[in-house]
């Protein structure tokens, strides 16, 4: 297992964020047809418990997380998964959440 399970093997949330914006039904449709060949990765009571410890271990270190970024890092934490992201709240959770950010590798 590994990054390409929890983002685009897909987490629940984040299927809905991939899906969310496209101004084209086509566009939507096309992602929504590949994503469909990848199983839901399951979300537990343990992953919703710790994405709230998240939240409040954030804020009361000065930053303010939203529910589902908390959850992603709660879900890779509790399987072993890199979170592969262009937010950069992600970097600021890093730094009180132990967390990993894929990091490209270069040959």
């Amino acid at each position: 297992m590994g990054i390409i399970s929890l983002i685009i093997c897909n987490v629940v949330p984040v299927r809905q964020e991939l899906l969310t914006g496209f101004r084209e039904k086509h566009q939507f449709e096309k992602l929504q047809s590949q994503l469909i060949n990848f199983d839901n990765y399951p979300i537990t009571v343990s992953d919703y418990e710790k994405a709230a410890f998240y939240h409040t271990l954030c804020r009361q270190n000065g930053v303010q997380g939203s529910t589902v970024d908390l959850l992603l890092c709660a879900i890779a934490l509790n399987n072993q998964l890199e979170i592969f992201t262009l937010d950069k709240d992600f970097e600021l959770y890093q730094k009180h959440i132990p967390i990993k950010l894929y990091q490209r590798r270069t040959a």
